[in-house]
């Protein structure tokens, strides 16, 4: 029971623990105490935002609040027109971008090479095609252009480079990833998709942080991209879904489901589509 008298015993026993302990030893607890408070709450709080942060990237710049993607078993999403227009009938959404995506391959001063042994300056890359207006819309991809302009709906022959390909932004080597130099806008590089190779003009830069997924990408409409990747059809690779506030991810998947969707796409929700690592240390300090 808390009292006057109990506050003043415990404030008196406090003070004399203190005027006879070795200020040292108090210290040392006291720096012991500190260190224990910083390592369950402020560390874990940091990690806790940083994993919050780089989920929150991934929704607003690539998945949305509901991914259509294809099938393990496929290369694209079949009957993808069919299923654009569902989604855009459907109510609560918001914003819609159809893409298509390939793995390919940069390369840069190839005017330049001096001989046969010299190692080329190129490096592997995921290249999105995109609607630029579309994409804009959806993630503000515009936003992060630090040098040059953003693409255009008319532009042929450019191409967006996120910072990860450039070796002025580039962070270090990453896996697969060697980054091209000397590589401004207006700078010519070839592009290379499923062995179909193209000269193209570097239009903009973007500036996004390392663990961004624009990071190690490049951008350009999505009809040359579907060119170069050899389909005939218009089949897309990933339709990103942004949601109206208040509308239920996971009830409006599983109505695409339930409408047939899951018959030719894998369907996610921005949860179930965060990267395997990222969900599990978001767990782990979450609980």
């Amino acid at each position: 029971m808390f009292s006057l008298k109990n506050i003043r015993v415990g404030w008196y026993l406090a003070l004399r623990q203190l005027r006879r302990a070795s200020p040292w030893t108090t210290a040392l607890i006291v720096f012991v105490m500190l260190l224990t408070f910083l390592n369950l709450v402020v560390v874990t709080g940091v990690l806790v935002g940083i994993v919050q942060g780089i989920t929150n990237q991934f929704r607003e710049q690539q998945t949305g609040d509901v991914i259509v993607s294809a099938l393990d078993t496929k290369d694209y999403i079949e009957n993808s027109t069919q299923i654009l227009a569902l989604i855009h009938s459907l109510p609560g959404v918001a914003k819609v971008s159809p893409r298509y995506v390939a793995p390919g391959t940069l390369e840069a001063n190839y005017l330049t090479t001096t001989g046969v042994n010299e190692k080329l300056n190129e490096t592997g890359a995921t290249i999105d095609g995109i609607d630029p207006v579309a994409e804009n819309a959806f993630s503000n991809l515009s936003r992060y252009v630090a040098e040059g302009q953003y693409l255009a709906p008319s532009d042929y022959d450019t191409v967006l480079l996120g910072p990860q390909l450039i070796d002025r932004y580039s962070f270090g080597d990453m896996p697969g990833l060697t980054p091209l130099k000397n590589v401004y806008p207006g700078t010519k590089i070839r592009l290379t998709i499923n062995g179909n190779t193209r000269e193209v003009v570097v239009k903009g830069i973007l500036n996004v942080p390392a663990n961004s997924p624009l990071a190690a990408r490049a951008f350009m409409p999505a009809e040359e991209v579907r060119q170069l990747m050899g389909r005939t059809g218009y089949e897309l690779n990933e339709i990103a879904i942004l949601l109206t506030p208040g509308t239920d991810p996971v009830a409006f998947r599983d109505l695409l489901l339930k409408s047939g969707v899951g018959a030719n796409a894998k369907v996610q929700t921005f949860t179930d589509s965060i990267p395997n690592g990222v969900a599990e240390v978001k767990n782990t300090f979450a609980s």
